[in-house]
């Protein structure tokens, strides 16, 4: 007859020692004394925690990226942000450091659609946030600049006005 028992609840990288034995009317004969060690515990690791915040300050050629970054087991070796044109293949990476935050994106085009998230890197691998979206607005129109200047070789009959105008957007 073939016996077997499954223990539990035993410590990682210990030593335990167990021995087979059945009891009868006449008494109790016992097998030999053998040992076992159990293996080390596996390693958790707990990634970190990334959210991706809705983008603030948007105009026609900026934006800020808003997020948190909350670490877990493993050092952060590097955190920020990735966006793109939504329409672009290619993400760029800008860096931002702390628990909350933030990055500055100029340069933008107006009009787009931009996509990004944030990110943290730990030796297990890259964790992203939930990507958003924001579009930048329209380039503002600039109404030309007009200064009434005063008038001069005036005369009885005749005067000279004068002004200036600089030309805006339209």
């Amino acid at each position: 007859t073939t016996i077997s028992a499954t223990l539990s609840a035993l410590t990682a990288e210990t030593e335990y020692t167990f021995k087979a034995f059945a009891t009868t009317a006449t008494g109790t004969v016992e097998g030999e004394a053998r040992t076992f060690t159990t293996t080390a515990a596996p390693i958790v690791v707990t990634p970190p925690t990334v959210a991706t915040l809705a983008a603030t300050e948007i105009t026609h050629e900026s934006a800020v990226l808003n997020g948190t970054i909350t670490a877990g087991s493993e050092e952060i070796t590097a955190q920020g942000f990735m966006y793109k044109a939504t329409a672009a293949a290619d993400w760029t990476t800008v860096n931002a450091t702390g628990t909350t935050i933030t990055a500055t994106l100029t340069a933008l085009t107006a009009e787009t659609e931009y996509t990004f998230k944030a990110f943290a890197t730990t030796a297990s691998g890259t964790v992203e946030g939930t990507a958003m979206t924001f579009t930048t607005s329209a380039t503002p129109i600039v109404a030309p600049t007009v200064v009434t200047l005063p008038a001069t070789e005036i005369t009885n009959a005749t005067a000279k006005l004068n002004g200036t105008i600089t030309a805006g957007s339209e």
